[in-house]
C-alpha cells in the first residue's frame, strides 16, 4: 500500500521523494500545499472507492497516518 500511496503522491507532486519515510510530514518542508491536498485526496478516494469527509482530511498527515485509514475504511 505504501508503493501506491508514494506513487499517487508523486503523481500529484513529482519532487516527492520515491522513498518518502512514511511517517513524515506531507505538509511543509515537502512543499505539498493545500491544492496537492485536495488533488492527492481525490486520487485515493477514485483510486480506493471511498470518500474522505473534509473534517478528517487533517487526519491524513504522513503516508502511515494514510494507510491506517484506508485500511480501516477499505474493510468498514
Amino acid at each position: 500500500m505504501l508503493e501506491v500511496l508514494r506513487a499517487e503522491l508523486r503523481a500529484v507532486k513529482e519532487d516527492v521523494p520515491a522513498d518518502l519515510p512514511a511517517d513524515r510530514e506531507l505538509t511543509g518542508e515537502l512543499g505539498v500545499d493545500s491544492l496537492d491536498v485536495v488533488e492527492f485526496v481525490a486520487r485515493l478516494e477514485y483510486r480506493f472507492q471511498f470518500v474522505v469527509p473534509d473534517n478528517e482530511w487533517q487526519q491524513l498527515a504522513t503516508l502511515d497516518a494514510i494507510v491506517d485509514y484506508a485500511l480501516a475504511h477499505l474493510r468498514g
